[in-house]
């Protein structure tokens, strides 16, 4: 590659240094909207002037041809940069999508790649060929139709870059328009010279464009440092100034508006156009005084408004001077802060805390004296004196929104009045209506609304009114109203104020009212206390009524207080005591048909009179009462007397003073039942005393022993027999409260057996409530006789009384009897076996020579024969049993086995009459330890007995089971469905030769052997007998000894 010299190298150096050096500059502020396009663009710009130096240097064609494709680099690449640039630099961002940016980069690419592939198409440059001019050889081509194209394309892209830079050019302000003019000459100037070099209108093929770039660097260069280029770019204008949220407007020297913000433009209700370029005085003519305040005034800052009726708003006004270089003044920057929302909120606060202040003062006013009364005046001056209210007044309302307190605007009005007054307003009246609407009011004249009631004879004037409820949840308490003698006094405000306030009222009304109700409970405690201890020292009802009526009027205060009590047919009471400054007659008689006080006798409630001139039943006790409250002496149901006070004043006792009334009426009647009670109690321990007299001689002089054995197994009652009886030593005294073992242990030395029996009837006995018990026993060397019963009050066992009776000498006289009967049983029995054993050998052999009439004869002979011998060994066996000579073979029984032994021997007696044998006996039943023979025979007997005395189609029913007081033994029960025995014969039924009245009674002697086989195994056999549910036998047999617990 040959080169040549040519001094217009230099001039194309220059200007690819200064880009370069622009663009490395511009490189490190590369965070600012469009430097980076910049950047590239001058980086193109000097690819183009330094490749066409390159150009301008070589000789030949081939090099020339390689540096012209070369140079296309930069060519194709400054115009699309250029556009982007633009686009940035004017703040249209949005246009440079990716589409957007791919479509600006499609041209370039494939222009440069036809330049570099031309020699294949001559598309683009259609000859090429070098000419020369002086000693310079220089390049000259023939341009194809891409080339045009081409052309065409740049130019495009250039001139719309210039059209977007005219537009800022215009419509910006200093600096902006400055880098917009200097952007202009920077693009113009090098557009111009490449068009000129293109269109052939220089005599040499010579491209000036790269030449004229040396202006461009220049005024690149000027316009960074100049006028800040890339420091402040009309997007970071726009950006910033347009959108905030202040009002920005710029003067210059002579006051006009050079520049101003949206935000600027609202304020001033205008827009730029007719803004701009005009005197600042023209915008706010209608403020002589901003523009007095402000005409000579270089920096300033205060609050203005600006705006008129709802429109009017509140600024922070800022001014400050603007200078240029070298620190020139060049005009004002004005800013417009809008402070609206701040002075609204100010407003506010300030509002809120004259209303807290507000809300302290009253809360402290209606908290500085906690009675009711103090309270509601207190809340009444304090919502004066906040609203400048020069009368007013409050009601306090109970549950069904009734006034029970009243401060009205008027002093010293009679109670009858007062209640009138609030009567009507409450009816027809401002606080009424409040009342039922349950909000505030606000007249502003009285004259024109019809809420408003005026009163007659009002001593002050009231032209404006307003009224708040004092609310508790969903109930109202109370209603405060205000009133003023001008019209519109008055206004929401207050209204507001004074509603606001009501909560702090409804708190303190409510502290007042419990602390009113804790004073009164606490003096009502108090009369009760005085009331109680004056009667609670005297048991004469005479006296405790003087005590009563002279307590209750020091404590109280009422006029008249008096106690009438009913005389003994109670058709007329009397008074009895009588207290107070209008003292009642004693003595006076008072039908129950007549007065107030016969009422309340009558219908045992409390009768008030609050005018007795309008009470058709008041009988006059004093000339001077006016109104009377009785209360009836209740206690349950009875009324003893009545409890009667009386004032001078009409409608004086209120509702406390009723509820006292009746406590002290309730204390009182206490005191007089008590009275009657201790008298009655008097009686009825001398009645007791004497009993117990006549009760003791008649234990003591009793020949049977006598113990009362209590709950606690001691003994409560001992006489001096019993003691005889048990040789026990000492008094019965000695003994009383004593355990029953200690009697016990001294019996075991003499009388083992004898304290075995009362051990085992105490073990039965230990529930309290089992049925009576009797035995014998031997205390050597005398025979003696126990029953034991239990002693009962109602239901609850109060222990067992045991009745020991000395029969030695009966059983002695009874042994002879038995004596003698078993010697004569004896001697009957051999002829009787010998009889009933011929009658049986006769009767076979006989039997068929015997006539009906003889047969008869000879059956009866054998039936009666065979029943005496039964009866001749039946009292032979209950004489070995009662004698102790039948031995006993214990052994263990299967009641199972032994009961459905027994109901199979009689299932054949059963069918005849259609019975049903029923066995409820558990197979896990424990064995029991007894003589099975003997126990077979009462079971047999037992069940005999039911199936004999139950109608046909009855049902026997053999049960056993563990008892359930005592683990070790066994209750075994056989029942029927028979019509029961009579009760003249349950008690004896176990002696020997009782029966019954039924048709097939027997011997009268099965009973007495079941209770002698029982006996001998130390159980019991008794009877359950009712008319309706049949016969229940029942009998206990123990359990093995080693099953013993």
């Amino acid at each position: 590659m040959n080169w040549q010299y040519t001094p217009l190298v230099f001039p194309l150096l220059v200007p690819a240094a200064i880009v370069t050096w622009l663009a490395l500059y511009a490189w490190k502020r590369r965070p600012v909207v469009g430097v980076i396009p910049f950047v590239v663009l001058m980086l193109a710009v000097a690819e183009w002037s330094l490749v066409y130096a390159l150009r301008l240097s070589s000789i030949d064609l081939p090099s020339k041809l390689f540096w012209a494709k070369a140079r296309y680099l930069g060519i194709v690449t400054v115009p699309t940069v250029w556009l982007i640039f633009v686009l940035q630099y004017t703040g249209r961002e949005k246009w440079l999508t990716p589409r957007n940016i791919a479509v600006l980069t499609l041209e370039p690419l494939i222009v440069l790649l036809l330049v570099w592939t031309n020699d294949w198409h001559n598309l683009y440059w259609s000859s090429v060929s070098l000419v020369t001019s002086g000693s310079l050889s220089l390049w000259s081509a023939g341009y194809g139709i891409v080339h045009w194209i081409h052309a065409a394309y740049t130019y495009g892209l250039f001139l719309l870059g210039i059209f977007f830079l005219i537009q800022a050019f215009v419509r910006s302000s200093h600096p902006y328009r400055e880098q917009a003019g200097v952007l202009l000459i920077g693009v113009l100037t090098p557009l111009a010279a490449d068009a000129v070099s293109t269109y052939g209108l220089i005599p040499f093929p010579l491209d000036l464009a790269p030449f004229a770039f040396t202006v461009t660097g220049l005024t690149m260069a000027w316009g960074i440092f100049q006028f800040r280029l890339f420091d402040i770019v009309p997007v970071a204008r726009n950006a910033i100034i347009d959108s905030m949220s202040d009002g920005v407007l710029v003067l210059d020297t002579q006051n006009h508006v050079v520049d101003i913000n949206p935000t600027a433009e609202n304020i001033i209700g205008r827009p730029s156009a007719k803004i701009l370029g005009q005197p600042i005085v023209e915008m706010v003519a209608d403020r002589p005084d901003l523009i007095e305040h402000f005409r000579d005034v270089v920096e300033a800052r205060t609050e203005v408004s600006l705006g008129k009726g709802k429109a009017q708003r509140s600024y922070d006004l800022h001014i400050s001077p603007l200078h240029g270089r070298r620190g020139r003044f060049i005009g004002h920057l004005v800013t417009l802060y809008d402070i609206t929302e701040r002075k609204r909120v100010e407003a506010n606060m300030a509002a809120q805390k004259r209303l807290f202040e507000s809300l302290v003062a009253m809360a402290r006013a209606v908290a500085k004296q906690p009675s009711l009364e103090a309270t509601l005046q207190n809340a009444l001056n304090m919502s004066a004196t906040l609203t400048d209210a020069e009368n007013g007044s409050i009601f306090l309302l109970d549950g069904r929104e009734v006034v029970t307190h009243s401060v009205l605007a008027r002093n010293g009005v009679a109670p009858i009045r007062e209640r009138a007054i609030v009567s009507s307003v409450m009816e027809e009246g401002l606080a009424g209506w409040v009342v039922r609407h349950r909000r505030p009011a606000l007249i502003h004249d009285t004259l024109r609304d019809d809420r408003w009631l005026a009163l007659p004879d009002l001593p002050y004037k009231v032209r404006s009114a307003m009224a708040v409820p004092v609310v508790s949840g969903s109930a109202v308490l109370g209603v405060l109203t205000l009133m003023h003698s001008e019209p519109n006094h008055f206004t929401t405000n207050h209204t507001y104020l004074i509603q606001s306030a009501s909560d702090q009222i409804m708190l303190a009304l409510r502290n007042a009212q419990m602390y009113d109700g804790q004073r009164r409970l606490a003096n009502r405690q108090t009369t009760l206390y005085e009331a109680l201890r004056a009667v609670g020292e005297h048991i004469v009802p005479e006296t405790i009524a003087r005590a009563a009526v002279e307590a209750i009027a020091r404590l109280t205060n009422w006029p008249t207080v008096s106690l009438l009590l009913p005389d003994e047919t109670e058709s007329h009471l009397i008074v009895r005591a009588a207290a107070g400054t209008q003292v009642a007659t004693e003595g006076r008689r008072l039908s129950i048909d007549q007065g107030i006080s016969g009422r309340a006798f009558r219908t045992n409630q409390t009768q008030h009179a609050p005018d007795v001139s309008a009470d058709p039943d008041y009988v006059e006790s004093h000339p001077a009462h006016r109104s009377e409250l009785a209360v009836p002496l209740r206690r349950g149901e009875r009324v003893l007397g009545v409890l009667a006070i009386a004032s001078d004043l009409p409608a004086v006792f209120a509702e406390e003073d009723i509820l006292l009334a009746k406590s002290l009426a309730e204390a009182i009647a206490l005191a007089l039942d008590n009275a009657q009670l201790y008298a009655e109690t008097r009686q009825y321990a001398d009645a007791i005393a004497k009993e117990r007299s006549r009760l003791q001689a008649l234990i003591e002089s009793s020949r049977d022993g006598i113990i009362l054995i209590g709950m606690d197994q001691r003994m409560l009652v001992v006489n001096a027999p019993a003691l005889t009886l048990l040789h026990l030593a000492g008094r019965p005294e000695d003994w009383v409260n004593q355990p029953i073992q200690d009697a016990l242990a001294i019996l075991e030395r003499h009388a083992p057996y004898a304290r075995r029996a009362i051990l085992n009837e105490m073990r039965r006995t230990q529930m309290g409530d089992e049925p009576p018990g009797e035995g014998e026993f031997d205390v050597p060397p005398r025979k003696i006789h126990w029953l034991n019963l239990s002693v009962m009050t109602g239901k609850t066992p109060l222990g067992r009384l045991v009745m020991l009776s000395d029969v030695t000498k009966e059983r002695l006289l009874e042994r002879m009897r038995d004596d003698l009967t078993h010697t004569m049983v004896h001697d009957l029995r051999n002829p009787l076996t010998a009889i009933s054993g011929a009658i049986s050998l006769l009767d076979k052999r006989l039997a068929d020579t015997l006539s009906p009439s003889q047969r008869q004869l000879w059956d009866i002979a054998q039936n009666n024969t065979g029943m005496m011998l039964g009866l001749v060994n039946a009292i032979l066996d209950i004489s070995r049993l009662e004698s102790q000579q039948m031995p006993l073979e214990h052994t263990l029984i299967s009641l199972s086995d032994l009961v459905t032994d027994v109901l199979e021997t009689q299932s054949l007696l059963a069918a005849d009459k259609g019975l049903h044998l029923e066995s409820d006996v558990p197979l896990t039943l424990p064995p029991v330890w007894a003589d099975e023979g003997l126990v077979k025979r009462v079971l047999h007997n037992l069940v005999g007995n039911a199936i004999k005395f139950t109608p046909d189609g009855g049902t026997v029913r053999v049960t056993a089971q563990t008892k359930a007081s005592d683990q070790s033994r066994i209750l075994v029960s056989v029942s029927d469905t028979g019509s029961g025995i009579p009760a003249e014969i349950q008690d004896r039924l176990f002696q020997k030769f009782v029966t019954g009245q039924q048709e097939e009674r027997g011997s009268g002697l099965g009973l007495a052997f079941c209770r002698m086989v029982m006996e001998a195994h130390d159980e019991r056999i008794w009877v359950e007998s009712t008319s309706e549910n049949g016969t229940t036998f029942s009998f206990t047999l123990s359990s093995p000894p080693a099953m013993e617990p």
